[in-house]
């Protein structure tokens, strides 16, 4: 009885493990994902050392170019300027953006087409990467103003929409224009000993307007 028994248990557990012949199963898996959208935007801009390219990390709202040196070009420059980042916050998305500017006010007798505005420029720029700055790669976005433009030609602004930006998000430097790119900025008047001296000093706003696309 016992080996017939032990027998039996054998081919028992042989069963269990051969699939049944001629059968099969199917289970489909539904899968969701919900990527959230944007519900904001940041606009932050920070001062970036000539020397080196360095970044600060405290965000500022005005853009000081005080004090200013005389070079042996016989320019007067500043040894920093300024980038202005722009992108979506709460989510995924992108922006739509325009840049303008206003003309401030000047020493009296400066000339009327010596003012601010043809003293500053703007370059602007896609960025993807990072998140620090050394990581990301810019491209230069072409503006109805170009890739580059002094600041009095932003007086009626320019737009940047999310086709431009291409999956990056929106990065615009500000600097006083060193004079050494005619070819660019053929209206361009750097700082020079020829100018009024100030007070009052030069000025001028950029405005950058932003909304979630």
């Amino acid at each position: 009885m016992k080996k017939i028994f032990l027998t039996l248990v054998v081919l028992s557990g042989f069963v269990l493990m051969v699939p049944p012949v001629g059968m099969a199963d199917i289970a489909d898996f539904f899968i969701t994902v919900n990527v959230p959208q944007a519900t904001g935007v940041n606009i932050v801009a920070v001062e970036v050392l000539s020397d080196g390219d360095v970044f600060g990390e405290t965000p500022v709202t005005s853009f000081d170019f005080n004090p200013l040196d005389l070079t042996t070009d016989g320019v007067w420059l500043p040894d920093h300027y300024y980038a202005i980042d722009v992108g979506v916050s709460g989510g995924a998305g992108s922006t739509d953006i325009t840049v303008q500017y206003t003309e401030g006010s000047s020493p009296s007798e400066q000339p009327s087409d010596n003012t601010l505005g043809y003293k500053t420029t703007a370059s602007f720029f896609s960025v993807t990467g990072g998140p620090a700055p050394a990581d990301q790669d810019q491209t230069p976005l072409s503006t109805s103003a170009g890739a580059e433009a002094l600041l009095i030609d932003l007086i009626g602004g320019v737009s940047i929409t999310p086709t431009m930006l291409d999956g990056g998000f929106f990065r615009a430097y500000v600097g006083i224009y060193a004079g050494d790119d005619a070819t660019t900025f053929p209206e361009g008047k750097p700082f020079t000993n020829s100018d009024v001296p100030s007070p009052p000093a030069y000025t001028g706003t950029l405005t950058i307007t932003a909304t979630v696309a």
